[in-house]
């Protein structure tokens, strides 16, 4: 996942405020998974959910560091890693 640019970041946005105002909000939910997740909130997400389950989510990784994808590697193993984020392959390999 490459990084976005904040108009990417902002369109995305509004369209989770028009599917949340239409009652649509499992669509919603998707869509703020395309949102990049800040590295504070990467390990807000691993503590509460636990390694295994937070990288096997649909989160997008693109700001994450290298400790957090080396934590991601581990708890998944590579080929199903990079199946789940398949964007930070080229980057991390």
């Amino acid at each position: 996942m490459a990084k976005m640019s904040r108009e990417e970041e902002f369109k995305i946005i509004q369209r989770i405020r028009e599917l949340d105002a239409e009652g649509k909000h499992e669509e919603a939910h998707k869509e703020r998974e395309k949102l990049p997740l800040a590295p504070h909130l990467i390990e807000a997400g691993r503590v509460s959910m636990g390694d295994k389950e937070f990288f096997s989510s649909g989160f997008n990784l693109s700001e994450a560091g290298p400790e957090i994808i080396k934590a991601g590697r581990k708890a998944l193993g590579d080929k199903l890693f990079f199946e789940k984020h398949p964007g930070l392959s080229e980057h991390t390999k």
